[in-house]
């Protein structure tokens, strides 16, 4: 293929893309369109995208084009058995001449039955930080000129953008509609709290609210949390330099490792329960703090702006579902007060 036609190719391709994005697609129709232009505009044979599960430390598939379903449910891909994606997820894109017979591909043998040869993977790179790897796949010997991993690499930050945006903006959409469905605050907080550790891929999280006096952080709900850690004592505010901060200034405080932090009140039990990074919100209602939601990772993980940011809008609805739930409360209490004088006048009227 000549540089003119490549370059057409290209073009036609990046059009596609970024009009399904445009689109307001799902995340699902977004990535489909990229990987089924990427494959049928370039000439490739097949395409894979799969995000970074941190946690777990694998790459989970999302998306893919050409490929059979024999050879996609071949297993998950583990960081620890694929020299070629720890590579990429330093940033840096790798090409593969034969997968067929490289020890940094984990899964040869099942390459080379599906008829796989060369293979180009890139970095999904959001704000400089890797969130997936994104493959291109020949079934030739292919030789992946500079100007063509250029391209992909553009392409796979298209798709991190893509990711990000699709992917918040429905879980949002999800938890508000969740949360307006009761009123009972112990359920709200319990749901708010799991969608939130689900979507951002944590390992536990809990809500605790201020007491009356705003010197102890009662805990509300928990999940992934042992009862061992749940028991180690009370969260006092004026011994929890973290929860002062975030209560004072009402902005999230991040703790990428804990066990280079002391502003914290439990590190000793949190180190035990396998806790590493922690995202400490307030529950802020106009500019008043009423509690913290805390995000628990077991690993060494500094969480994106947008990862923040989404986590921040939640918290916010967990704070306006506190008061819901209180001004409800002290509406069934008027209710039934002015039930009960109502109740008194009537026996009063009937005497008389």
């Amino acid at each position: 293929m000549d540089s003119k036609t490549w370059l057409q190719r290209e073009v036609a391709a990046l059009y596609e893309i970024t009009r399904a994005m445009n689109a307001s697609k799902s995340r699902k129709e977004v990535l489909a369109v990229m990987l089924g232009r990427i494959v049928t505009e370039l000439g490739y044979r097949a395409a894979t995208l799969r995000l970074l599960d941190e946690e777990e430390g694998t790459l989970n598939l999302q998306s893919a084009y050409g490929l059979s379903e024999e050879y996609l449910a071949k297993g998950s891909v583990r960081l620890s058995k694929s020299g070629l994606d720890q590579t990429v997820l330093t940033g840096e894109p790798v090409a593969l001449a034969d997968v067929r017979n490289d020890s940094a591909f984990q899964y040869a043998e099942a390459a080379k039955r599906e008829g796989l040869c060369s293979v180009l993977a890139v970095p999904m790179t959001l704000h400089d930080r890797a969130i997936g790897v994104l493959r291109v796949y020949t079934d030739h010997p292919h030789e992946f000129k500079p100007e063509e991993q250029d391209f992909i690499a553009a392409i796979a930050n298209l798709g991190a953008q893509a990711v990000c945006r699709t992917h918040f903006f429905h879980a949002f959409r999800l938890i508000a509609h969740n949360l307006n469905s009761t009123l009972d605050l112990k359920s709200v907080l319990r749901t708010l709290l799991l969608e939130t550790v689900r979507e951002l891929n944590v390992k536990a999280g809990s809500i605790r609210l201020l007491d009356i006096n705003r010197e102890t952080l009662h805990l509300a709900t928990a999940y992934g949390l042992s009862e061992t850690y749940l028991q180690k004592g009370e969260v006092r505010v004026g011994q929890s330099p973290i929860d002062q901060q975030v209560l004072s200034d009402g902005r999230p405080v991040a703790i990428n490792d804990l066990m280079n932090e002391a502003a914290f009140q439990y590190p000793e039990e949190a180190r035990r329960e396998g806790i590493r990074s922690v995202l400490v919100l307030p529950l802020r209602l106009k500019e008043t703090v009423v509690g913290v939601m805390r995000l628990y990772s077991a690993q060494v993980r500094k969480l994106s702006e947008e990862e923040i940011g989404f986590a921040v809008a939640i918290a916010d609805l967990g704070a306006v579902a506190v008061e819901n739930a209180r001004l409800h409360q002290a509406l069934k209490r008027r209710l039934e007060e002015l039930k009960q004088d109502a109740d008194g006048w009537y026996r009063f009227l009937a005497l008389g």
